[in-house]
């Protein structure tokens, strides 16, 4: 992504932090830490700044590897039924392509071995 209009030599946000960032002759996207991270030009100038502020100094909250994200106990799902109520049955109203059911299947088998999710019957 290259740098913004509006944006040439204006940004220092910390040092190593938004790196070769308004530099016009510089096809680099921002970046964030170690990753890169495409902000959309057509925003002003000071949202994009007030943007990438947001994202460093909540940096830690956010991940690129799903296998980074730990469980929390700060919520928990419930789902309320009437007493004695059944199920609605539900066809398989859609089915996978074969690269979206791999990818579900690996990504589920992955959070069942961290213990992020639990296998359940109802």
């Amino acid at each position: 992504a290259r740098s913004p209009q509006g944006m040439e030599g204006k940004m220092e946000v910390e040092k190593d932090v938004v790196r070769k960032v308004g530099e016009a002759d510089n096809p680099e996207p921002y970046a964030i830490g170690e990753h890169k991270v495409d902000i959309n030009p057509a925003l002003p100038l000071n949202q994009r700044l007030e943007l990438i502020e947001v994202l460093e100094r909540n940096k830690d909250r956010f991940t690129m590897n799903m296998a980074e994200l730990e469980v929390t106990t700060v919520l928990e799902h419930e789902v309320n039924v009437r007493p004695g109520s059944k199920p609605v049955y539900q066809p398989r109203s859609r089915r996978l392509a074969p690269k979206e059911l791999d990818y579900l299947q690996k990504n589920v088998a992955e959070e069942l071995a961290t213990g992020k999710i639990i296998e359940f019957e109802s």
